[in-house]
C-alpha cells in the first residue's frame, strides 16, 4: 500500500483536490478544525458534529465559510448530488456499527454523481498511540467495523485509491497526555481509568529525547464518482 509520508489531514486532502469552491461535508466535525482550514482555503463547509455540547462550541465560534450544526452521520442535511466533497476525518468508527452503511450511503447520496469525492480518513487499527490508550479505550474492532462498511460501499462508485500516512503525537508529560484524552468531548473518559499505573508504563516507553512520542498511522480510502442511485 502506498505511503504519503508524514502529513496532517488538511495536506492530504489538498494534495488530492483543490478546495476553493467546494461544497464540502466535513462529517463528525469534532471541534471543526479541519473544517475551518478548509473553509480559509475557499470551500463552503457543511460541518456535522452529534455531540451537543461540542457542537454548541463550534457555533460559538463561528467561522467565515462553515455552517456548524448539530447532526448525525446517518441523516445528512445536504440536498441530494448537492456536494463536491464528502469528508470523514477519524470519524467513521465513531457511528454506531448498526448505521455505518446508512452513514456511507448518505455522503453517495449527498455527492454529485460522476465526479464527487468521498475521503474517509481512520486510523489504522494498530499504532503506538492505539496500544497506549487500548487499556482504557480499546477501539480494534470499531476501526475494523468502519474499514468492512468502506469496503461494501466501494462498489458504488468508479474508483477507489487507498493509501496510509503517518502522524506523530508528542507530550511534554503524561499530565498533558491525561488531560487530552480526558477533556476531549466525544469520548467520556475519567481521568480514574485513564491515569492508571498500566497506562503511565506504556506512556514512559515513549520516550523520544525531552518529550513523548506516538506513531498514528492513518489510512484514506478515496472513493470518486458516484455511480448512478
Amino acid at each position: 500500500m502506498e505511503n504519503w509520508g508524514e502529513s496532517d489531514d488538511l495536506g492530504v486532502l489538498a494534495r488530492l483536490v483543490e478546495p476553493a469552491g467546494l461544497a464540502v461535508a466535513d462529517v463528525g466535525c469534532g471541534r471543526g478544525d479541519l473544517a475551518r482550514a478548509l473553509a480559509r482555503r475557499g470551500a463552503r463547509v457543511l460541518a456535522l458534529e452529534p455531540e451537543p455540547r461540542q457542537a454548541a462550541d463550534n457555533r460559538a465560534a463561528p467561522e467565515p465559510g462553515v455552517e456548524f450544526v448539530e447532526g448525525r452521520a446517518q441523516a445528512l442535511p445536504a440536498a441530494d448530488g448537492s456536494l463536491d466533497l464528502v469528508v470523514f476525518g477519524s470519524s467513521l468508527h465513531h457511528v454506531p456499527g448498526d448505521v455505518m452503511d446508512t452513514a456511507l450511503a448518505e455522503a453517495h447520496r449527498a455527492l454529485k454523481p460522476g465526479t464527487g469525492l468521498l475521503v474517509v480518513l481512520e486510523p489504522e487499527v494498530d499504532n503506538t498511540l492505539a496500544r497506549l490508550m487500548q487499556p482504557f479505550h480499546d477501539e480494534t474492532a470499531v476501526r475494523r467495523t468502519a474499514q468492512a462498511a468502506i469496503g461494501r460501499v466501494a462498489s458504488r462508485f468508479a474508483e477507489r485509491h487507498t493509501f496510509v500516512y503517518d502522524q506523530t503525537y508528542r507530550y511534554p508529560d503524561f499530565e498533558a497526555f491525561v488531560a487530552e484524552v480526558v477533556g476531549a468531548r466525544y469520548n467520556s473518559h475519567r481521568r480514574e481509568t485513564a491515569a492508571t499505573p498500566e497506562v503511565a508504563a506504556l506512556f514512559a516507553a515513549g520516550r523520544n529525547g525531552l518529550n513523548f512520542a506516538f506513531d498514528h498511522r492513518m489510512r484514506a480510502d478515496v472513493l470518486r464518482g458516484p455511480r448512478a442511485r
